[in-house]
Order: structure tokens, then sequence, then C-alpha cells
């Protein structure tokens, strides 16, 4: 694909695609069940590789499928416990929520005490990679966190730690694709928190696209442009 060099579709003599999605020394191959042979038999001739059989983990991620059902379950319960792990809040009383409903994002004044920048840092990161792949719910909360990477304060790193504990009591929550007798429906949804940065007056909006049971594409983000209202936030998302 030519917006990801590492994603690969072939396509068979009835227009049947076989994707291939590499990183690093691991792929995934999915696809009918005898291109996906004839794939990882043209590989072998190429390189040496083991078959690791059906999907089960990658990159961090639990895949299960259930045939009886058509659903494919995506997960990252062991790359959050291991984020719970490493800093210290897995016996942690869960949140409700992964951000204070009425809390409203503004820049460190001084005298508010610094975070530990490197903890914050890494702790937000590993966080955008759940949000990106398995965790619509978290994005608008990350998102906040992020943009305040560079001058974090204690405060900020308190909202951190409260997404954190939305994630003990959430651990597993994950994205459920397909399903039985699901017809294929595309809904979108969109919504904004309408002028809520104190420092900019700007909008931070989010969307969700499902097909069927599960979200395919979400995201959020701070608006550039200061909207009149609410209409005027949403709407500019879309």
């Amino acid at each position: 694909m030519v917006t990801d060099p590492c994603f690969y579709i072939r396509y068979n003599k009835i227009n049947q695609p076989t994707f291939l999605g590499v990183f690093v020394d691991g792929m995934a191959i999915a696809g009918y069940s005898n291109d996906v042979k004839m794939a990882k038999d043209e590989l072998r001739c190429e390189f040496h590789m083991t078959d690791l059989g059906e999907m089960k983990r990658f990159l961090g991620m639990e895949i299960e499928r259930d045939r009886q059902q058509q659903t494919i379950t995506i997960r990252q319960t062991a790359y959050i416990e291991g984020l719970l792990t490493k800093n210290q809040m897995q016996n942690t009383s869960p949140q409700p929520t992964p951000i204070a409903t009425n809390y409203q994002p503004r820049k460190r004044r001084q005298p508010e005490k610094p975070a530990n920048k490197q903890q914050y840092q890494s702790v937000v990161g590993s966080l955008i990679y759940a949000a990106n792949i398995t965790r619509p719910d978290i994005a608008a909360a990350v998102g906040i966190a992020g943009q305040y990477m560079s001058d974090p304060s204690e405060s900020y790193w308190q909202g951190v730690k409260r997404i954190l504990r939305y994630l003990v009591g959430t651990l597993i929550k994950g994205l459920v694709l397909g399903g039985l007798n699901q017809s294929i429906k595309l809904e979108a949804w969109v919504d904004s928190d309408w002028a809520n940065d104190i420092d900019t007056g700007k909008s931070r909006a989010g969307y969700i696209i499902k097909l069927g049971l599960g979200a395919v594409i979400w995201g959020s983000k701070k608006q550039q442009i200061v909207d009149l209202s609410s209409s005027e936030a949403g709407v500019a998302y879309l």
C-alpha cells in the first residue's frame, strides 16, 4: 500500500485478497486458506521462517477467534497489565471513567509542581499505543495528556494515573469484529467538548466509525480554530 510500506495486498485470479503485514522479523498473513498457504510456501522459498499457526498474539495484541459466533476479538490485556505493573498501579482502585467530567486542560502555571517528565512521557507514549490499537475509550483522555508532554505538572500526572486506574477495571475490554447475522452497517459518530481548553478556547473533538459490532476507525484531536458554537465544533471535525 502507498500509505504503509510494510503492508501488502495480493489478489488472486477471482480478485480475492490476501493481506500481509510485516513488523521487523514478525509477520501476519490473512486471507482465504489456499491463498494463505500459497503465500507461506512462496515466502519459505526466499526466507527462513517459522509458522506459528493461527494467530493468537501479535505486537502486544491478543487475538481470539470465535468460529461459532463468527467474531474476532482483539485485546491488549497483557500489554496493559505490564504497563500497570511497571508503574505500580496494578492493585489500585479502578475509576469508572478515564477522565473527570469537569476536567479542563491548561498549561502548567507557577508555582505548580512539575511532574517527572521522563516517566510522564514514557507512560503517555505507552497509552497512545493502546488508544490507537484497541482502546478508543481512552483516546480523548490520552490525547489531552499528550498535549503537555514537554512540561507536565503534577496535576497532569494525576490525570494520567486516573487513566491507568480506569484500565485496572477494564482490562478485558477490546474490539469485537464481525458477528453472526450482523448486517454490514456503517455508523459514524462525532462529538466535541466545545471551547474546553482554558488557554486557547479551542475545542477537542472525537470521532468513531463502526462497521457491524466493532469500531474500525476512531480518533481525538484538538481543533485548529476557535469554534463559535458546539454545533460548529462537531461539524468542523466531520
